[in-house]
């Protein structure tokens, strides 16, 4: 978590792919920053924010059992 530009903005590593899929399944949700970062808005649904903070923090275990199948 950090600022962008003053904002709030919430980082993620952008070797992961995952801002692409929140971009792609939330659409105008939030304001993206390419492949790395989900700008809030004092709009924002926080209910999507937690699906993508969910996906974040379980990404490696997640990414694991895909491969295992």
């Amino acid at each position: 978590l950090g600022l962008s530009d003053g904002r709030p903005t919430v980082f993620f590593n952008c070797n992961t792919g995952l801002v692409d899929g929140f971009r792609s399944e939330f659409g105008t949700a939030f304001t993206y920053e390419g492949n790395r970062a989900l700008v809030l808005s004092g709009g924002h649904d926080r209910s999507v924010l937690d699906i993508c903070l969910v996906r974040a923090l379980t990404y490696h275990r997640s990414k694991h059992e895909r491969h295992a199948s």
